[in-house]
């Protein structure tokens, strides 16, 4: 299916299916979904009408689909984060990687520099993560200290002063962040 559905959860079988994104040409694929902390949109990325991957916002009645990827961008753009208030989306863009931050509506757009992102659309090493609190983004990045061989652990600080900071850490895909008691 090259399609977004919503179904209901009724215990062991699935009610009330329900197609969310437009199916046809342009969307070979859509990948990874990241619900809105309020649970009323989904943000998700999927072919765009130019070829590339673009980032998607659809509210959760199928309603105001719109591509949000930042305008004027003929690169990929993928994983899709919200921000813990949901008033930003972050996503991995390629050529040069990077992460890039807009609004919910594609506004406002902030790149991130610094080593360059990870961006691998069959793994989950292009992800970005947020902070708990909102203040920070993290993802895997290539190139410690000018050597394209090795992969950093990138935490960058908000809102895209460039200032990072980076944990060697080969062969890293799966990372979080952790709250911890006082």
């Amino acid at each position: 299916m090259n399609s977004l559905w919503l179904v209901d959860v009724d215990g062991l079988h699935g009610a009330n299916p329900r197609q969310l994104t437009k199916t046809g040409g342009e969307y070979a694929a859509l990948w990874k979904t990241s619900w809105s902390p309020d649970g009323e949109r989904l943000a998700f990325w999927a072919g765009g009408a130019d070829g590339t991957a673009d980032v998607y916002v659809i509210d959760a009645d199928g309603r105001n689909e719109r591509d949000i990827s930042a305008a004027g961008m003929a690169q990929d753009q993928w994983w899709p984060a919200w921000s813990p208030d949901g008033t930003r989306i972050a996503f991995v863009q390629t050529d040069p990687a990077a992460i890039v931050v807009v609004d919910p509506d594609g506004s406002n757009p902030v790149r991130f520099d610094g080593p360059p992102v990870r961006a691998d659309p069959m793994t989950n090493c292009g992800v970005v993560v947020w902070s708990p609190d909102g203040k920070r983004l993290m993802a895997v990045s290539t190139g410690l200290e000018g050597d394209p061989s090795t992969d950093v652990l990138a935490v960058f600080d908000l809102p895209g002063t460039g200032h990072r900071t980076t944990i060697p850490a080969d062969n890293l895909c799966s990372f979080s962040w952790q709250r911890l008691a006082p």
